[in-house]
């Protein structure tokens, strides 16, 4: 029961290495920043997921434990919320403003409608 145990940690570990490596590959490799953001979306789902189940492979459901998956569900709630917060604070520092401008083609959805903003 230990080895199974031993192993199972250290599959999920290997997990949690492996996609945080990814990531950093990724991001390193990739120059939009706008893709760079997607990337980072692995190690704040993927790996600390991994890394929750390790921890609650190797101490079973205790206060360690609790406190672990209560981590992850904030991480994996706010990384959806902080990375559409600083692609919009990317935007607005590079064009000014949120909004597409009119050189962009680009369909804005206006109350209820698509409206086709042409050039």
């Amino acid at each position: 029961m230990a080895l199974t145990r031993a192993v199972t940690v250290d599959v999920l570990l290997g997990i949690t290495a492996l996609g945080t490596l990814f990531t950093a590959v990724a991001i390193w490799v990739v120059r939009d920043f706008y893709e760079r953001l997607h990337y980072m979306s692995i190690p704040a789902t993927v790996s600390i997921a991994a890394l929750a189940a390790a921890v609650l492979v190797l101490k079973g459901f205790s206060a360690p434990s609790a406190k672990t998956v209560l981590t992850v569900a904030i991480v994996i709630v706010m990384n959806p919320i902080l990375t559409h917060a600083t692609a919009r604070a990317a935007r607005v520092h590079e064009k000014g403003q949120w909004m597409p401008t009119t050189d962009e083609n680009v369909e804005i959805i206006d109350t209820g409608r698509i409206v086709k903003n042409s050039k």
